[in-house]
């Protein structure tokens, strides 16, 4: 199984709803001053060809439809980014999408403590995205193959990470040259 194939599955979707599950007055008061969730609503992005929807149409139903058209974003931080930091994030910050913090692909697919002690959620840590480091297709496929179903909306694979622990790992930023192992990882 291919990951965008792993990753389509109807398993692991989250309920978007009219009003935040965290929000608060003031944080309804940043979204108003922001717009409408529902602006651009009456675009004619959606285009059905064949009765499969193009790339585009894909993309807009995916940002809207599972991960709830976040504004408020809280990215993956070394450190930072577990659980209660999460939670926190979206509790008093009005975050309405989180990243996990940067998961090794090959430790959370063969290692069961590690994916016990460094993948924690819950159901109000939601909708989620789960950021691995990779540099092997299939080590990915396995290790996002060990997310519980239900405990994540999204899979990231880190291309940015400048650290010298990146480089002697072969992922974040200096993969940036390997376009096909890059392309092997996301077909």
């Amino acid at each position: 199984m291919s990951l965008p194939d792993l990753l389509n599955s109807d398993n692991h979707q989250t309920e978007c709803t009219e009003s935040r599950p965290n929000s608060s007055p003031e944080n309804n008061e940043r979204d108003d001053l922001r717009g409408s969730e529902n602006e651009d609503e009456n675009t004619d992005s959606v285009t059905v060809n064949g009765g499969q929807e193009d790339k585009t149409s894909q993309l807009t139903n995916f940002w809207r439809d599972i991960l709830c058209s976040p504004r408020f974003i809280a990215a993956p931080m070394v450190d930072h980014s577990e659980l209660a930091f999460r939670m926190m994030c979206r509790e008093h910050c009005g975050m309405h999408l989180c990243y996990t913090p940067m998961l090794h692909a090959a430790n959370f697919a063969r290692d069961a403590r590690y994916r016990s002690e460094n993948f924690v959620t819950c159901s109000a840590d939601r909708p989620l995205i789960v950021q691995f480091c990779a540099n092997d297709a299939e080590t990915l496929v396995e290790a996002v193959g060990h997310l519980p179903k239900d405990g994540y909306d999204c899979v990231d694979i880190n291309l940015g990470c400048p650290q010298t622990i990146a480089r002697r790992g072969r992922y974040g930023s200096f993969l940036m040259e390997e376009w096909d192992v890059i392309r092997s990882m996301v077909s």
